[in-house]
């Protein structure tokens, strides 16, 4: 396993404050697994990293190479890949960009509402 990876691991331990088996009902995990990510001996789930990232009050994201190239084996490179924005799905649009769904999804906003309006129209005494 990468001691980079370990090292902001026993970082992110040391900002929270929190025993181990504290962090481990935190983080939903047992004492020992913690204890084996700490020291570098395995690599922990990516849902463990985000747990531990959270209870410390800091964002994943930046760690998902770390935790990549750990969980491969791979040696950092120069020229690494960017990292991973966030875990979420592929057909969620990112931050500040528009969604394809949004045009189709107005579309049937304003024919439901001409409809509405039509019947309404109809049913109110003038």
């Amino acid at each position: 396993m990468s001691e980079e990876l370990a090292e902001q691991l026993r970082q992110l331990r040391d900002l929270t404050g929190r025993s181990l088996r504290e962090l481990a009902r935190e983080v939903r995990g047992s004492s020992s697994s913690l204890s084996r990510y700490f020291a570098g001996q395995t690599v922990p789930p990516w849902p463990t990293v985000v747990a531990l990232c959270r209870t410390a009050g800091r964002d994943p994201r930046p760690m998902r190479e770390v935790w990549e190239r750990a969980r491969s084996g791979a040696a950092p490179s120069a020229a690494a890949a960017p990292p991973v924005r966030n875990e979420l799905p592929h057909d969620v649009a990112p931050p500040g960009s528009v969604s394809p769904l949004l045009p189709p999804l107005l579309h049937t906003h304003a024919v439901a509402s001409t409809i509405i309006d039509s019947k309404l129209a109809r049913a109110s005494p003038v």
